[in-house]
């Protein structure tokens, strides 16, 4: 697996609690595309980051993770390394 990080960094919090995260509106710690042409990765690491926070898309293919990256920004990009 390859973790490739955009050019911003995820903010992390400082102890204090969001605006939004105070009227109990949730709160994305930031944006990842998870590639793989594995399902039960793709599931996996779906449901892991999302509760940790996280809003995740995944794709079965390069071809449908470049087409993920034109549409949108990713904070992260998770891949498969063979």
């Amino acid at each position: 697996m390859h973790i490739a990080c955009g050019a911003r960094p995820m903010k992390r919090g400082r102890g204090r609690r969001s605006e939004r995260a105070n009227r109990g509106e949730r709160v994305s710690q930031g944006k990842i595309l998870a590639v793989d042409d594995q399902l039960y990765f793709r599931v996996y690491i779906e449901d892991l980051l999302r509760e940790a926070g996280y809003d995740v898309v995944t794709q079965p293919s390069g071809a449908d993770a470049l087409t993920a990256l034109e549409a949108g920004a990713f904070d992260v990009v998770i891949t498969p390394t063979s």
